[in-house]
């Protein structure tokens, strides 16, 4: 008996050149659909952090994509998305905490007063208060990054 060879059509996997030049970053796995979050629907279902680059972000989607198809109904995609604020000259850290978690902090504060609750897959976010994010980050530029992909 002969067996069918199936294949997946779309990339599973793309990479921009620009995100590999960069080690630490936040990056967004956003959802083919709208996700629920009481009465707003957003695609963002999670914002994460990594200084090891675009490996940790092929493990972190491959990781979520289980978890997703489990807990999200009618999920079949997850794109990755990248966001990084370079340090001013001298100065790396935001009460010593470095920029690019500080960019997470205020994504995910920005995320959670929008909708009510952290991203679907994050564990981390729930009972998060500012602490300076936006004086660093505009809160404006942080809501058009998540206005982006609702």
């Amino acid at each position: 008996m002969r067996r069918r060879i199936n294949q997946v059509l779309d990339p599973v996997m793309s990479v921009e050149t620009a995100a590999t030049k960069v080690r630490r970053l936040v990056y967004l796995l956003v959802a083919n659909r709208p996700i629920r979050y009481g009465k707003e629907y957003s695609r963002i279902i999670y914002i994460g952090t990594t200084e090891r680059g675009v490996s940790r972000i092929a493990s972190s989607a491959s990781k979520r994509i289980v978890q997703a198809v489990e807990e999200i109904r009618g999920m079949r995609r997850i794109d990755a998305y990248v966001v990084w604020a370079r340090a001013r000259q001298g100065k790396h850290t935001h009460k010593g905490m470095t920029f690019w978690r500080v960019l997470e902090r205020a994504l995910l504060l920005q995320f959670t007063q929008r909708y009510g609750t952290p991203p679907r897959l994050n564990g981390t976010g729930h009972n998060m208060k500012p602490r300076g994010e936006f004086l660093v980050f505009r809160q404006a530029g942080v809501d058009r990054i998540i206005s982006r992909y609702t």
